[in-house]
């Protein structure tokens, strides 16, 4: 585990310096909106403009100037240009007293090199490029590089969009969140590029549909519920078979599951069973162009986190390792010649983009390094007909927002605005300490999945100083949300997470020496899933939660081991929250109904309806303020604030709108002061690389 304490005077990229004059500050402010481009809109040469403007205006700060010239280092790697390597090589060469900038681009440098040297061979016209932006779930390319299958969740249905005319329509019906529910998935294309398989859930149920990309002709190939119909994967060259997964119920009490690789043959619908997983799991799934055989990615071992390469006979299910080493490889893949094997690799020390030469099916050589350093969210596709690799970028958003409100009543005392300027739109989840001298909050820095390593920062509140703390947990698979807790002292972190795939547990994480202790894990009862929103009693020994299922309100003593069932739902419960004096939980039902807020004593006795908003709204994330007298919320479709006193009556809506906001608010011991994730809609990039393979020289 690692702790370390960051100031922001030594940061390499911080956003914000100590300014001593006018000119000082117009170079920072200049600097930030450069990293806004960059980072945020994606505009790469933009920035580049940005930074360049710095050096030739501001150049007499060293510091900033070097950031800037660090940063057209950045941005050019990005867009697979050899110019790259003449920036890093400026930052050594005009830079050399600014060490910690120098030693980012040398490192940098190395790694190009190093990669020009293992790839001389490859197309000199190597290049990415945006091709297009959208707040829409993007799915999937088609092959033929045209055509965009994405999700719009605000309509709930599936879209094509067409990159060549800028058309977007609409291919299924709208869903709903309305019993039964209704809402599109997973999406693959048909070799033509003219026709699209996705699944369509109907409550419990699903339905595998096939449709031409414009709608017309749609047919279900197969209905069910989950375990009985196949998870879409790959379309074969020939367009005869969809490659998937098919779930397997071992056993149902308590619920275990396999999951078996499996053909669907187009024309019938029947599913062939080509192997069993047996129990590792699998991320991604590619059929060879003739059939032959299929490529994924399975567990090293049963209990390994990190991956390799596998080749799977269809006819016999004989399983042969291709890619074999101690990092983590992953999201396999064939070139559109079928001479690479194309694939995702932290080998290097970075997320890297991978190739390995093929020669029959087998590898010939060893891998070598396409591009380096992706980004976290860097997520592969398509290799079109015409070779470029399709791939997407998530762009992050989230930024923690501070306000303040009289809650009695409702008047704004002071408008919302950013608390922190550092690490633009990857800041979320803030949440106050009891004592209000520390706020935590979520942060996505460095390489690397935020899901996976759980990093939060603890800003000092009185020196304005930061603890960066990994947690190496992993907020697990079956988490649906995330509400971290402190611990009443103020000393630690209470989260719910994982240490391996498939075991979760509530874990207390000391913030100052990182110390991790586990004080329960998985459910009594059999349940694969230890539970949801834990939250500890003033005492710190008494910890409430919501179980497996989320129909029971769970109370449970550390010491003694002891597990009370304070209430028993016959429907879904949503949203716990613990007053801070710890003498009731309030909660709210899951569409049964949505609006009404409900509490109940943590000592015994009946819930008690304390109140509702409009029929049609929906209440998210009840949480009280300091004197345990009034419970607020967020309603989810006005995105209004309403404070609701524990005696009944009416509510109180408060004079301010969090339209674009998520999670929770945290509310300061100050009973005024309250922080919330600010997220405008997110972005999905879709980006091409040209070029990217060595030519193979027959």
């Amino acid at each position: 585990m690692r702790l370390r304490l960051l100031v922001f005077s030594i940061l390499v990229f911080g956003f914000f310096l100590a300014s001593s004059g006018l000119d000082q500050q117009s170079a920072e402010e200049l600097y930030q909106s450069g990293l806004y481009k960059e980072e945020v809109n994606g505009d790469l040469q933009g920035a580049i403009d940005l930074y360049k403007q710095i050096i030739a205006k501001y150049g007499g700060n060293r510091v900033i100037a070097a950031k800037a010239q660090l940063h057209i280092g950045l941005c050019y790697e990005k867009l697979g240009l050899k110019e790259a390597e003449k920036a890093y090589r400026l930052v050594l060469d005009n830079y050399p007293d600014q060490t910690a900038l120098v030693a980012v681009a040398n490192e940098k440098l190395m790694r190009l090199e190093k990669t020009r040297s293992a790839v001389e061979g490859k197309d000199k016209n190597f290049r990415t490029h945006k091709v297009w932006s959208t707040t829409e779930d993007a799915y999937s390319v088609s092959p033929n590089g045209r055509y965009i299958s994405c999700i719009d969740w605000e309509t709930i249905c599936l879209n094509v969009h067409d990159m060549q005319t800028g058309e977007s329509w609409r291919i299924s019906e709208k869903g709903g969140w309305k019993e039964p529910m209704r809402w599109p998935d997973t999406s693959i294309w048909h070799p033509n590029s003219r026709q699209l398989a996705y699944w369509w859930f109907i409550g419990n149920t699903v339905e595998f549909r096939i449709a031409n990309f414009d709608g017309t002709n749609a047919r279900v190939l197969s209905s069910g519920l989950i375990s009985e119909v196949l998870w879409p994967a790959d379309w074969s060259q020939d367009g005869k078979y969809i490659l998937g997964a098919l779930e397997r119920v071992i056993q149902e009490n308590p619920r275990e599951v396999d999951y078996d690789i499996a053909l669907l043959t187009v024309a019938d619908g029947s599913v062939k069973i080509i192997k069993s997983q047996n129990g590792r799991h699998c991320r991604s799934y590619k059929l060879a162009p003739d059939n032959s055989f299929l490529l994924c990615d399975f567990q090293q071992s049963a209990d390994a986190e990190a991956m390799d390469i596998f080749k799977i006979d269809v006819e016999t299910g004989a399983e042969t390792r291709l890619v074999n080493h101690p990092a983590n490889d992953w999201d396999p893949s064939l070139s559109a010649d079928g001479d690479y094997l194309i694939f995702i690799s932290d080998r290097a020390g970075s997320t890297g983009l991978w190739a390995l030469k093929m020669k029959d099916g087998r590898p010939d050589g060893e891998p070598i390094l396409l591009k380096g350093d992706l980004e976290y969210n860097f997520h592969p596709g398509t290799i079109t007909s015409k070779g470029s690799l399709m791939y997407g970028i998530w762009k992050p958003t989230r930024n923690v927002n501070t306000a303040m409100l009289d809650f009695k009543s409702g008047k704004v005392i002071s408008k919302p605005e950013r608390h922190l300027q550092r690490y633009e739109g990857k800041n979320f989840m803030p949440f106050w300490s009891p004592d209000g001298k520390y706020l935590a909050y979520a942060s996505m820095r460095g390489s690397g999945d935020w899901r996976q390593k759980m990093l939060f920062v603890i800003h000092n509140m009185e020196t304005g100083e930061e603890l960066e703390l990994q947690t190496n947990l992993a907020i697990g698979a079956t988490v649906p949300w995330l509400k971290p807790r402190w611990t009443p002292d103020s000393k630690s972190l209470l989260l719910h997470g994982s240490i391996s795939r498939y075991v979760d547990g509530f874990y207390l994480v000391d913030i100052k020496t990182g110390k991790r202790t586990r004080i329960l894990e998985k459910d009594a009862e059999g349940d694969e899933r230890v539970g949801y929103w834990p939250q500890l009693a003033p005492d710190g020994n008494i910890l409430y939660y919501l179980n497996g299922d989320q129909r029971k309100l769970m109370k449970y003593n550390i010491s003694s081991g002891e597990k009370t069932v304070l209430h028993e739902s016959e429907g879904n419960i949503y949203f716990t929250a613990l007053s801070p004096d710890g003498n009731y939980l309030a909660f709210r039902h899951n569409f049964e109904p949505a609006n009404e807020l409900w509490i109940i004593p943590t000592n015994g006795g009946e819930p008690r309806l304390i109140g509702s908003l409009d029929k049609e709204e929906f209440i998210d994330w009840p949480e009280w303020t300091p004197d345990s007298r009034q419970i607020i919320v967020i309603a989810r479709k006005s995105r209004e604030l309403y404070a609701f006193p524990i005696e009944g009556g009416k509510p109180t809506r408060m004079d301010l709108l969090l339209k674009e906001s998520e999670y929770p608010v945290s509310i300061h011991p100050d009973g005024k002061r309250f922080v919330f994730t600010h997220r405008p809609k997110s972005v999905s990039e879709v980006w091409a690389m040209e070029n990217f393979l060595p030519e193979v020289k027959k």
